[in-house]
């Protein structure tokens, strides 16, 4: 990179041409494709796999994410595929003098709900899918002709931290709802507080700034159908992918809370050096610390859910090197947790060891004991492992907090064998670990004293929420 300013764009899946752009001095220009043979005067290819079988989705990641895709550059100019830039074009960029972000509004409309209806009459999307956001958006209090913006012209300050939160509070609404961002945008705006520059201009007739072209493909008669949460995790897992590539950030601390057994725990004192992450399906949830990342449900269990998120963070944290997980209940005492990654030596996992017991054996037998799970299952779970031949006495941990480098090629095989481990038999986790360490033999190492009281972490004994039935008993 040697300029401050790219101007980009995105075409997947042959939905569009590259226009060859006039060159402004001290601006570099990307294309985004997937398109192989694609080749131009003006901008610099650069070649990603689709991230959905929807190639408008694959192309919206980056118009949406140029935080992550263009992180050098001080600032970004997004442009549609079927925008033909003037010689004026760059006098727009003085708009960014009043804020972060600035583009136009909409030339026809200045609310989200017209906006929606009309994207179902010229079938823009799946109706059910917009209709489902409308819904949503109307029940959290959105208001009618709240202004609109059409966003085929972006102007960013790429490294504004109120561009980065947008950005992925948008991101995040096209994963959940309908792939027309202009439905989004505004509703984002509101609901984070943050303000944008309009570009009171005009944007189709009058316009002296660029020119829009058609379209390859026009308007479809065909209603696109409905993703299901299997094709949103997908497209999920893809997009983290091409996320983890570009190497953002290496350390984060994260839980899952799901159903009502717990509530989140606030950290004390400056942690800096991580991100903090919650997964949970409440609506409710709120932190200080903790991003929260509201998911849908993949299981009838809670639980199950929980501990999708917890032994499989190279799908859903790819962005990261370094991952510390705990558990709902457990409180981080210590302010620098740094050191614990000492512990990982030569390997890449380490965990604390159980308190009580040394064998899987006698953790099952516990585990039926104290109405954990269902006994057959976990019979059948230690019957299988002894065929197996697993030995007795190989050891025990207490996965309360797990600490990893989690996109390690064994750690990611590991991961996958223990969930599925859970998928097939019990899920209390303690049981399964070290027969998979075993089976692929995995090194892990352990770290010192015990999960429930060390000079870093502290577990409540109960549950909050067993601890909110003992005190309304009382």
């Amino acid at each position: 990179m040697r300029n401050k300013i790219a101007i980009y764009t995105s075409i997947f899946g042959g939905k569009d041409t590259l226009r060859e752009q006039i060159k402004f001095e001290n601006v570099d220009y990307f294309c985004f494709t997937d398109n192989k043979d694609l080749k131009s005067d003006t901008f610099q290819i650069k070649h990603y796999p689709a991230t959905s079988s929807d190639p408008v989705r694959s192309a919206k990641v980056f118009k949406m994410m140029p935080h992550i895709f263009l992180k050098d550059y001080e600032y970004t100019i997004w442009i549609d595929g079927n925008i033909i830039l003037n010689p004026q074009f760059m006098e727009l960029f003085k708009y960014l003098e009043q804020g972060d972000i600035a583009l136009f509004k909409h030339p026809h409309r200045d609310c989200m709900y017209i906006e929606a209806a009309a994207c179902v009459k010229r079938n823009k999307d799946n109706h059910y899918v917009i209709k489902t956001q409308v819904k949503q958006y109307h029940k959290e209090g959105y208001p009618e002709h709240n202004g609109l913006n059409t966003a085929g012209v972006i102007f960013r300050r790429n490294k504004s931290e109120n561009v980065k939160k947008l950005n992925n509070a948008w991101w995040e609404e096209i994963q959940k709802f309908s792939r027309r961002d202009q439905l989004s945008f505004n509703y984002v705006l509101w609901k984070n507080k943050l303000n944008v520059v309009t570009i009171d201009l005009p944007y189709e007739t009058g316009n002296h700034h660029f020119k829009i072209d058609k379209h390859i493909i026009g308007n479809s008669l065909d209603i696109p159908e409905a993703r299901t949460e299997y094709q949103k995790m997908e497209d999920l897992i893809r997009t983290n992918e091409l996320i983890r590539k570009e190497k953002l950030k290496k350390k984060v601390i994260y839980t899952a809370i799901f159903g009502k057994i717990d509530d989140l725990i606030e950290p004390e004192g400056d942690y800096s050096d991580f991100d903090f992450i919650c997964f949970t399906d409440r609506k409710n949830l709120v932190s200080k610390r903790y991003k929260i990342i509201r998911v849908n449900r993949f299981h009838k269990d809670p639980t199950l859910d929980a501990r999708m998120y917890k032994l499989l963070p190279h799908i859903f944290l790819p962005q990261y090197e370094y991952s510390i997980w705990i558990d709902g209940r457990v409180i981080i005492k210590k302010k620098d947790l740094t050191p614990l990654f000492d512990y990982l030596g030569d390997t890449n996992l380490a965990v604390f060891p159980h308190m009580h017991r040394d064998c899987i054996y006698e953790e099952a037998k516990a585990c039926i004991y104290r109405g954990k799970d269902k006994p057959m299952v976990i019979l059948n779970q230690i019957t299988q492992y002894n065929k197996e031949k697993y030995p007795t006495k190989n050891g025990g941990v207490e996965t309360g907090v797990l600490v990893r480098k989690h996109m390690q090629k064994d750690v990611i095989e590991l991961q996958n064998h223990w969930w599925n481990e859970l998928l097939k038999y019990s899920k209390r986790d303690q049981i399964s670990f070290n027969y998979v360490a075993w089976k692929q033999k995995f090194k892990f190492k352990y770290i010192d004293g015990h999960v429930w009281d060390n000079k870093y972490f502290r577990v409540l004994e109960k549950h909050l929420a067993d601890s909110r039935k003992l005190l309304s008993s009382q």
